[in-house]
């Protein structure tokens, strides 16, 4: 299945980036203002290395925290082995 989706995804991909109209723009444009409005993101403003390096630190601990306590309370957790418990 991999195979058979490489040329397809990778001409897709290759057609966004360059900006051009794809199969799914006309579906997925709306939901790109949408999602762009919510978060307050300008498309046409150029990201600087600050403001990147830290949306990157930002996502980073927003991932760590939650699987943290996953992890910390996985004991807790149904579905987990008796022996685990102790």
């Amino acid at each position: 299945m991999l195979l058979a989706i490489t040329k397809p995804l990778g001409l897709y991909m290759a057609g966004v980036f360059e900006g051009k109209r794809t199969f799914l723009s006309k579906a997925l444009l709306p939901l790109e203002r949408l999602i762009y409005r919510l978060s307050g993101v300008n498309p046409e403003k150029e990201q600087t290395w600050r403001t990147f390096a830290g949306c990157f630190l930002a996502f980073g601990l927003a991932n760590f925290l939650p699987f943290y306590v996953l992890l910390r309370c996985q004991r807790y957790l149904p579905g987990q082995p008796v022996a685990a418990r102790n």
